[in-house]
């Protein structure tokens, strides 16, 4: 992007802990001096704390302490205020610098969008997906795709009914319509016919993210 567009200057919001790694893959500009990009235009600000926590664990906590920097710093961003770095403890000034007119929020982050969003309605907001196309389409596809559809609406359902609830939680609920599988056969224009259990061929680690789901589409 920064190559592509000369004027461009982006922030990026990264947990403390992926903070050398990043700078690491900027660093890696490579190319004659014709290639190469001017990186003071890449902005890059930790959040959170260094840990070298892995897993699950770490899935969780990291996008909940980037949610809370964002809440706290957009603002500053937007209007032309200073954010400190938490992994260099440097301030950065954001005074006289045209304020964000698009953001690309990672769905791990998923209330991220909807803090912008609130900060700043006007901005384009572009949601990044980690993960297949099939599965994309999976959980938050249209029923006519194979979808779930409005996955909370459909769990609402169930959840306002107490013979289906079974005293199950809204993100159990939610669960089991995303884990449910009847092997039916999708039939999706473009593609070839495949039973629904191969559009998610790998189980992901649900509730968990179960909850970021219904948190990416509200």
């Amino acid at each position: 992007m920064l190559k592509e567009h000369p004027a461009l200057l982006f922030t990026v919001f990264v947990h403390a802990s992926m903070y050398e790694k990043v700078q690491a893959v900027l660093g890696s500009n490579v190319g004659d001096a014709s290639q190469r990009v001017d990186l003071s235009r890449a902005r890059i600000i930790g959040v959170g704390a260094v840990s070298k926590e892995g897993g699950l664990g770490a899935t969780l906590r990291y996008p909940i302490e980037i949610d809370a920097a964002i809440q706290a710093n957009y603002p500053a961003l937007f209007n032309g205020g200073d954010i400190t770095c938490s992994v260099t403890q440097s301030a950065l000034s954001f005074n006289n610098i045209t304020p964000p007119t698009l953001v690309i929020s990672d769905l791990f982050s998923s209330i991220s969008g909807k803090i912008v969003k609130e900060i700043t309605p006007s901005v384009k907001l572009l949601m990044w997906f980690s993960s297949t196309t099939m599965h994309f389409i999976d959980v938050f596809g249209p029923e006519e795709l194979s979808g779930k559809g409005d996955l909370e609406k459909a769990a609402s359902a169930v959840f306002s009914d107490e013979t289906q609830r079974a005293g199950r939680s809204l993100v159990e609920i939610a669960t089991s319509l995303v884990e449910n599988r009847d092997s039916k056969i999708v039939d999706i224009p473009g593609i070839p016919l495949m039973y629904d259990y191969e559009m998610t061929p790998q189980q992901p680690f649900l509730p968990p993210m179960t909850q970021m789901f219904l948190d990416a589409v509200r």
